[in-house]
C-alpha cells in the first residue's frame, strides 16, 4: 500500500497525539467481492420471510448507510446471497452513469440482495467509511468506468482498480461515528419536516370541509360559509408589461409560503403584485402555485388571479393549492401530451367562503405553520449543506 495525501480536516487520537498517514490502493486488494442473484420487483410481498433490497433502490431508496430494509420477499434458492453486517452493495446496472456510482452500506444481517448488485467487503476499512468513499470522493471517478447508453453498467475489473485512500480504524470510527450523528440530526429534521406537512394536509381538509371551525375573539360561532364561484371573488390578471423579477413555469414551485424566484431579470411577461395567485397553466396535474409576496412579471404560461380588497388572499391560495381544485382544473384542460386549464372552466371553480374575519384566522393559522414548515426546511438543507463540506474536507 502506498502513501497518501491527506484531507484537510482529520481528527486525533486525544489532544496532541495524531493519527498515522492515510493510506492508497487500488478497492480491488482491500476487498472481496460477490455478486447478487436475480430478484425483481415481481418476487417482492408485503409479509416474505426474507429481507431483501433490489439494486435499483440503492438510488431511490437508500442512502449511504441502509439501516432498515423496507422489502421483503419469499424466493428461495441455493444461489441466493445474502448479506453480513456492514457489507456494501453496489449497482453495476442503471440508467445514468451517476446512478451506478452509489454505494450503500447494509447494517442487517440475512439481506437477500438481488441481481445486478455488487457485494463488497473488507477486513481493513469498516463498511461504513467505503460507503461513504464511493459515494462521494470517489463517485465521479467511477462513473468514467460506466458502459451502454440507454442502460448503462459498470465495469468490476475497472472498479476494482480505482484508488481508495483511507486512515487507519480508529480514525475510520471517528469518522463514521460523527457523519452518523450528523445523519441523525438530518434524519430528525426530515422526521419533523414530514409530520408538520402532514399535519397541515390534514388541517386544510378539516377546515376547508368545515369539520373544523375557528370562533370569533369572543368564543361564538361564526356565520355559515357561501358557496360562490371563483370569479365572484377574483380577477383574471392579463395586464402585460416588463418587470422584475421574471417568473415562468420552469422555475414555479409549489410553495405554500410563499414566492421564490431564481431569475430575477427583467423580461416580458403579465405583471402581478403582492397578494397575486399564480398557478402553472401547463401540466396541471403538476400543482404548481404560488402566493406572490412582491411585484413582478410572469410568463404567459403562468395564470394571474387577483382576489378582491375584500377577500384574504392567503385563505383563497390555500384552498386553491389542494387537490381538489387541481383535479377539477385537470377535467377542463384541453390537449394530451401537453395539457393546459382553461381559464373560463378555472374561474367556474366553487368557493367555500366564510366571513373575512374567519378568512384572516384561518390565514393566520396556516401562515405560522407555513413558518414552522419552512424553518425546518431550512435547517435541513443547511445540515446538508455542512454535510457536503465535510465530506469534500474530511475525505480523499
Amino acid at each position: 500500500m502506498n502513501q497518501s495525501k491527506e484531507p484537510q480536516l482529520r481528527f486525533k487520537k486525544g489532544c496532541r497525539n495524531e493519527f498515522s498517514t492515510w493510506k492508497t490502493t487500488p478497492i480491488g486488494k482491500v476487498t472481496t467481492k460477490r455478486k447478487g442473484n436475480t430478484l425483481s420487483k415481481e418476487d417482492l410481498t408485503a409479509d416474505g420471510r426474507f429481507p431483501c433490497i433490489l439494486y435499483g433502490q440503492l438510488y431511490t431508496t437508500y442512502g449511504p448507510i441502509a439501516k432498515n430494509i423496507i422489502s421483503r420477499t419469499n424466493v428461495f434458492s441455493d444461489g441466493m446471497i445474502f448479506s453480513e453486517k456492514d457489507d456494501v452493495v453496489v449497482p453495476i446496472s442503471g440508467e445514468t452513469a451517476l446512478d451506478i456510482s452509489t454505494a450503500s452500506c447494509i447494517k442487517e444481517e440475512n439481506v437477500a440482495i438481488g441481481g445486478d448488485l455488487l457485494v463488497l467487503k473488507s477486513p481493513v476499512i469498516l463498511g461504513e467509511f467505503l460507503s461513504y468513499s464511493l459515494n462521494y470522493p470517489l463517485r465521479s471517478t467511477i462513473a468514467k468506468y460506466a458502459q451502454g447508453a440507454s442502460i448503462v453498467h459498470m465495469n468490476v475489473d475497472s472498479l476494482m482498480k480505482v484508488k481508495i485512500h483511507f486512515p487507519c480504524m480508529d480514525e475510520q470510527k471517528k469518522i463514521v461515528s460523527f457523519f452518523s450523528v450528523l445523519d441523525r440530526c438530518i434524519s430528525l429534521a426530515d422526521r419533523k419536516l414530514a409530520a408538520l406537512q402532514t399535519i397541515k394536509k390534514g388541517m386544510l381538509q378539516k377546515i376547508f370541509s368545515q369539520e373544523l371551525r375557528f370562533k370569533d375573539d369572543d368564543g361564538k360561532e361564526f356565520p355559515a360559509w357561501k358557496s360562490i364561484t371563483l370569479e365572484d371573488i377574483s380577477e383574471y390578471v392579463t395586464s402585460s408589461g416588463i418587470d422584475s423579477p421574471y417568473i415562468g413555469t420552469e422555475n414555479l414551485q409549489k410553495n405554500y409560503s410563499g414566492v421564490i424566484f431564481e431569475n430575477s431579470k427583467k423580461r416580458f411577461g403579465n405583471k402581478f403584485q403582492q397578494g397575486d395567485i399564480l398557478i402553472g397553466n401547463i401540466r396541471p396535474y403538476l400543482k404548481k402555485i404560488w402566493l406572490s409576496i412582491c411585484n413582478g412579471c410572469a410568463s404567459l404560461d403562468v395564470l394571474i388571479i387577483r382576489p378582491k380588497k375584500t377577500i384574504n388572499s392567503k385563505f383563497i391560495f390555500c384552498q386553491l393549492a389542494q387537490d381538489t381544485f387541481f383535479d377539477y382544473v385537470m377535467q377542463g384542460s384541453k390537449g394530451t401530451k401537453m395539457p393546459r386549464g382553461d381559464k373560463k372552466h378555472i374561474m367556474k371553480f366553487s368557493i367555500s367562503l366564510p366571513t373575512l374575519p374567519e378568512q384572516q384566522k384561518i390565514a393566520t393559522f396556516f401562515t405560522s405553520l407555513d413558518c414552522a414548515i419552512a424553518n425546518t426546511q431550512k435547517k435541513a438543507d443547511a445540515l446538508r449543506t455542512i454535510k457536503k463540506g465535510l465530506l469534500q474536507k474530511m475525505f480523499v
